[in-house]
């Protein structure tokens, strides 16, 4: 599974408004798909919504940056890596359709604990560092936890 592409613009504004609607649509639909006994095309759809939600918030960031930032070097380069980051979504989105549609309940348990981790590295304004990355690896391993739980009860 290819992991959420981490970025270093930590200042911007829209990154964090990106990780904080991604986390309140995933905690949202895992809330709501528990009760859900087929889920994947619903799934699909949320991961849909989320990759909607990161182009577009992608696309604010490079406005954003035009706006706030005085040197034109630093201009460049943060709309050059915004650019890159929203080609990189398409990967992402084909990635994230195939797990919806294969695995729909650990993608959702997945994406809610890469949302959380996520957030609170925006909040912190320190996005892309190495513990973010050591936190996103335990987050796997928390939702795979998770699943096997969910199974258990099954």
């Amino acid at each position: 599974m290819i992991v959420p592409l981490s970025s270093s613009c930590s200042s911007c504004k829209s990154y964090l408004f990106n990780y904080e609607m991604q986390n309140r649509l995933y905690e949202w639909y895992h809330k709501k798909s528990s009760a859900m006994k087929s889920f994947k095309i619903s799934t699909l759809g949320v991961w849909t919504t989320s990759c909607l939600i990161t182009l577009i918030t992608r696309i604010c960031g490079i406005v954003e940056v035009i706006f706030t930032e005085d040197s034109v070097r630093h201009k460049i380069i943060h709309t050059l890596k915004n650019i890159l980051r929203s080609l990189y979504t398409i990967p992402l989105f084909i990635n994230g359709a195939f797990w919806s549609i294969y695995h729909p309940k650990f993608f959702i348990l997945l994406q809610v604990e890469y949302s959380r981790v996520n957030l609170k590295y925006a909040r912190y304004g320190n996005i892309g560092t190495d513990e973010q990355q050591k936190e996103l690896e335990l987050a796997q391993k928390k939702a795979n936890e998770k699943l096997l739980e969910y199974c258990e009860i099954e």
